[in-house]
């Protein structure tokens, strides 16, 4: 063992610890430093010990910050006075004498000398150079950007003090497509490229300061000679020694000046956005940070410190570019894009401005202003009659962080009223592939709203394909890249996309077209709409409109952007000669929109050369054919029917199809088919097929061509002897098995024909059955009354992703129906004995008797259907334990409830109870019966029956004018009918009740935007909304235009309130009426019975004066 004392030890100890060490009095005022080791003094740039203390003027308090002095006194009793064991850890910045400023850790313990007294021993740490110590990479081993910083700043000062004449630089490199390089190869190949790419740029830059930045980013504090060179190197080194061909390395390079020596980082912010400002393409993969640039950085600036101002004094302006749909070369809609129109700078593209706020998170807020600019401009074309275009707009990734978007989006549009049709959000693939801020949720909110969804850039991600799975886009637009490298292949690509965007249901925008051959190109495809300088480069709107009018662009009006936007589903590739037309029945004229290669080459053969001649086929006035095309017995004025005929024309046996698109008033669009069956071959397989069809014919009663998927019925024959066919043509397939189903199946054979035409489990039963059709007999009622037995045959004919089955009946003969009868054990339908069970069912379906029966808690167990059918209820699950109080359907529930309890406590028997129930929206005068049900000498619940004193008074309320025959509800006449009722029953049984007017506010626009055609219907829809979720305890009025009434017993006005927001939030639910999106504002005002004192005098006043005022509104 050592013979030097333990002083010693100590001594060289406080001298040589990896960090300072101090000790100053705790009990006095200055809090005087005692001492201080060398570590400490050199932390502080000192030489001495005396230095040190004239530096810090020999205190504790000298030697922390001013600005963190306070704080800090205050932490270090608060932690001392806290603990057990006197020790305190604070971080704190200090000045060196230098000038340098330090950020350092503390830990201290306060401690009571013998000699001295309070004392604390402290021992200090510079933390800056601590995380420097572990400021090294994972992945790659290489340094952090702390060290990169670090050592930057220690070679300039080198540099500087040497007056070494070499130059140094920050080269940034980011990896570009490292995304999509994961999620193809996975993370642990991430990690090998980042291991190789550190590689590279060691050999590459041996003897320079590399570090990792984070993610794909590497930064290099090099001298500059060869810099170039080496950039240009790494892309050629990854390829061809690593393999790597998915990847990319770009590199920002940033030359230090002599004006950069003390704001290194700004040095490396410029090196960094160089690099930011390469694209995707291989075709630069450098860039040298330029006077160009820190004009650009200038401009940054300006940006980031006069947004307030720019957005005051509406510098940020929102101009438009136009898009055309490429069918009718009209302008259907425009993307709004920011400018800024700066005093000093003039026009500041986006370009500069998106960078600066995304770096300064303030984004959002030029987003929110341009959206207020779009429903500002669109409500004052609204308001002043002017045409209306769709307004799409993009939003970012930060967006989705910095706001509430779809409170923000949904909040805009109401105080402007604007209709959701008319804005469509443009967001990016990566949002919805990273989905890190909730992107598809709000997404998907804002579509139940009526938003379209669109993909921006589509292509330029890397999960193209992917995300249509993922999410349901409305649109895509692809990226200008597609029209700029204009090769066959892009060309390819976009054609196959286009057509699975079809299939899919989604619509297609091409950016950046910019001649006439992209956009020919894009129309043979079916894109549907293109945009791009070719049309317009972006401007003010009504310069926009004014350059279109000059060029012969006109606007389209909003009414047909449904009608245009059906062609979206055809698809133009399909090899079958098809064509696309309009049809103004009104002129009795055909025009020609599109026609493709295997049309022209048909009718190239039946001597039709053009378009032209094509429509004078089609028009020509002393055309045999043309009069047969255009009689209503070919060509279908119900959208998605098609009809067929067969015609000879220049000798040649044509077959014309023609689906209708859709139809606008007496405008008509469809997809026109046109066969040549003339060749030998058509002709053989043309008799072949009538002779196989003529002997199916002579076996089976009834056959169709179905397909669940289309939702279509296509009859082939019917020979049945009556009127009771299965299937009626030009209806959807679900409608008509949904009347069969309800009106001439067998009641108790009606779950048998739901599974026999069950679409969900088709396959299923085809695989069990090991064959390719499926069997069933059930029953049918004939026109006669009678039931027969038909046997039903599903047989499928396609694949089952086409879908598509043959349907076949046959009516059973006496003795096939027997052997049923038999396998099922049943005796003979001929000889089975009549029961009460016969009698009951036999009742309860087809007696015009409103009977109905209860539990002993006054809940429905079950009724006639005749109960059903004038309530208005579609099966008795609807009504089956429920109470009189839940239904509501009675206007005098209460007194209802209470003679009901005497029924069930006494065993009273009440007839004819007198009352008012509402039925389909109309309030009945009904008497009711009600007699206990016994088991067993105990009553066990009640059974009733009601008869309706208005019975027939639906027709006889048409014959005396109170139906509206548009809506099926009461009329203005009707109400006021309705009204006296209610104040009758109100008065006799002291029932309040509340009169509540609707008002659509923005149904006159509407009608202006969309016709008078779309108003209807929408009027229809909010009496069939009304009917179906208040029809049974409520009565409905349809009182002016956009104007309806309800009339509802209420207990109490809080009640009144809850229903008239339920009210308002369930018509502006309405988002779609007959496929047009439409968008609704609701006003109600209600009036009450007592504040009207019963009066009718009262409350028709009280009633005109308040439906007068929200009318004005």
């Amino acid at each position: 063992m050592s013979d030097k004392p333990k002083k010693f030890f100590l001594d060289s100890a406080l001298e040589h610890i990896p960090g300072g060490f101090l000790i100053y009095r705790a009990d006095n005022k200055d809090e005087e430093i005692l001492y201080a080791n060398q570590a400490l003094i050199h932390m502080f740039d000192c030489d001495t010990y005396e230095e040190f203390l004239q530096h810090v003027h020999g205190s504790f308090k000298g030697l922390v910050s001013p600005e963190d002095l306070d704080v800090i006194e205050k932490e270090i009793d608060v932690q001392i006075q806290s603990g057990f064991d006197s020790f305190d850890h604070i971080y704190y910045h200090v000045t060196t004498k230098s000038g340098d400023i330090k950020y350092i850790e503390d830990f201290g313990h306060y401690v009571i000398d013998k000699e001295e007294g309070p004392l604390y021993y402290v021992y200090l740490v510079d933390s800056d150079q601590k995380l420097l110590t572990f400021d090294v990479d994972k992945v790659t081993g290489l340094p952090g950007p702390r060290r990169l910083r670090d050592y930057s700043h220690k070679m300039i000062r080198i540099i500087n003090k040497s007056f070494d004449s070499s130059s140094y630089a920050y080269v940034y490199l980011n990896i570009v497509h490292f995304k999509r390089f994961i999620i193809r190869y996975g993370i642990k190949s991430g990690d090998d490229l980042l291991k190789d790419v550190s590689s590279i740029l060691k050999r590459e830059f041996a003897g320079n300061m590399i570090a990792r930045m984070g993610d794909t980013v590497f930064a290099i504090f090099a001298e500059t000679n060869r810099i170039e060179d080496k950039v240009k190197e790494l892309n050629k080194r990854l390829r061809k020694e690593y393999k790597y061909k998915d990847v990319l390395l770009k590199a920002g390079v940033y030359v230090i000046g002599s004006e950069d020596m003390n704001n290194l980082d700004g040095a490396l912010d410029n090196a960094r956005r160089a690099c930011h400002e390469l694209d995707y393409s291989d075709e630069i993969l450098y860039k040298i940070y330029d006077d160009e640039m820190k004009k650009n950085q200038l401009i940054y600036n300006y940006i980031i410190h006069h947004l307030d101002e720019a957005i005051e004094k509406k510098w940020i302006q929102a101009y438009y570019q136009p898009v055309i749909r490429t069918l009718s070369g009209t302008l259907c809609s425009a993307e709004a894009l920011v400018r800024w129109i700066d005093p000093q700078y003039g026009v500041i593209s986006p370009v500069n401005i998106i960078p600066a706020l995304e770096d300064t998170r303030q984004i959002h807020r030029i987003d929110e202003y341009v959206l207020n600019e779009i429903c500002k401009l669109i409500r004052d074309r609204i308001s002043k009659g002017l045409g209306v275009i769709p307004i799409s707009f993009n939003l970012s990734r930060l967006d989705f962080m910095l706001m509430d978007v779809y409170k923000v989006i949904v909040d805009t549009c109401k105080k402007y009223e604007i209709p959701h049709s008319a804005l469509k959000i443009e967001i990016t693939e990566s949002l919805v592939v990273e989905d890190t801020e909730g992107v598809i949720e709000v997404a998907n909110k804002l579509r139940k709203e009526g938003f379209e969804i669109w993909m921006d850039d589509f292509g330029m991600g890397y999960s193209s394909l992917g995300t249509l799975k993922d999410f349901d886009f409305d649109e895509i637009k692809f990226d200008m890249s597609f029209m700029k490298n204009f090769s066959f292949r892009s060309q390819q690509i976009v054609k196959h996309v286009v057509s699975l965007c079809k299939s899919l249901g989604i619509q297609t925008l091409a950016e950046g077209v910019e001649t006439e051959e992209h956009l020919a190109f894009l129309k043979s495809i079916g894109c549907e709409k293109a945009q791009g300088y070719l049309f317009s480069k972006p401007l003010p709107f009504n310069d926009m409109l004014e350059l279109l009018e000059l060029r012969g662009i006109q606007m389209e009006a909003s009414r047909y952007s449904h009608f245009y936007n059906e062609i979206s589903r055809i698809d133009f590739t399909e090899n079958l000669p098809m064509c696309i037309v309009n049809y103004y029945k009104n002129r009795s004229q055909f025009e020609t929109l599109f026609l493709n290669n295997a049309l022209k080459d048909v009718l190239a053969y039946i001597n039709v050369k053009s378009n032209k001649d094509l429509e004078v086929m089609l028009n020509s006035s002393s055309s045999l054919f043309a009069k047969k095309v255009k009689a209503s017995a070919y060509l279908p004025e119900d959208v998605g029917v098609e009809k067929t005929f067969f015609y000879t024309y220049n000798g040649n046996y044509i077959r014309f199809q023609a689906r209708n698109i859709a139809t606008l008033d007496d405008h008509y669009m469809y997809v026109i088919y046109i066969n040549n069956l003339t060749t030998e071959e058509q002709r053989i397989t043309q008799g072949r097929l009538e002779k196989t069809i003529s002997h199916i014919y002579g076996i089976y009663d009834e056959i169709y061509t179905l397909n669940f998927k289309k939702d279509t019925l296509e009859p082939i024959s019917n020979f049945t002897s009556n009127n009771n066919q299965m299937f009626y043509h030009g209806k959807p397939l679900s409608e008509l098995l949904e009347y069969v189903r309800n009106e001439l199946v067998y009641i108790e054979d009606r779950k048998f024909f739901d599974d026999f035409f069950n679409k969900d489990d088709i396959e299923e039963r085809l695989i069990q059955g090991k064959a390719s059709y499926v069997v069933h007999p059930m029953r049918f009622y004939e026109q006669t009354g009678e039931i027969v037995w038909k046997m039903l045959f599903l047989l499928q004919i396609s694949s089952p992703e086409e879908g598509d089955y043959l349907c076949l009946t046959r009516k059973l003969l006496r003795e096939e129906v027997e052997g049923i009868m038999s396998l099922k054990g049943l005796n003979s339908i001929l000889a089975m004995p009549i029961t009460s069970q016969d009698l009951w069912e036999n009742a309860t379906h087809y007696s015009d008797i409103k009977f109905f029966w209860k539990d002993k808690q006054g809940k429905y167990l079950g009724c006639s259907q005749a109960f059903l059918d004038t309530i208005g209820l579609s099966h008795k699950n609807e009504v089956i334990g429920k109470t009189e109080k839940e239904i509501h359907w009675n206007v005098n529930a209460e007194e209802y409830i209470k003679d009901e309890e005497e029924v069930l406590t006494k065993g009273k028997i009440i007839r004819s109870l007198p009352g008012v129930r509402i039925i389909k929206g109309v309030p009945h005068n009904i008497a009711t019966t009600i007699i206990p049900l016994y088991r067993e000498g105990k009553i066990i619940g009640t059974i009733g029956h009601f008869i309706d004193l208005d019975d027939k008074s639906q027709q006889k309320a048409y014959e005396d004018g109170m139906i509206d025959t548009q809506t099926d509800v009461l009329n203005s006449r009707g109400f006021l009918d309705s009204l006296l009722r209610y104040i009758n029953e109100s008065r006799r049984l002291n029932v309040p009740f509340s009169a509540i007017t609707i008002r659509v506010r923005n149904i006159e626009e509407i009608k202006a935007l969309q016709g008078l055609d779309v108003v209807l219907n929408i009027e229809k829809e909010i009496a069939k909304v009304l009917k179906t979720n208040y029809g049974l305890d409520s009565s409905i009025s349809h009182i002016g235009f956009g104007s309806f009434a309800i009339i509802r017993s209420f207990l109490n006005e809080n009640n009144s309130v809850i229903f008239r927001d339920s009210l308002v939030s369930t018509i502006e639910a309405i988002k779609n009426v007959n496929n047009v999106p439409v968008t609704l504002f609701v006003d109600t005002v209600a009036v009450n019975s007592e504040e009207a004192q019963n009066s009718p005098e009262g409350f028709n006043k009280l009633f005109l004066a308040r439906f007068t005022e929200i009318s004005k509104k």
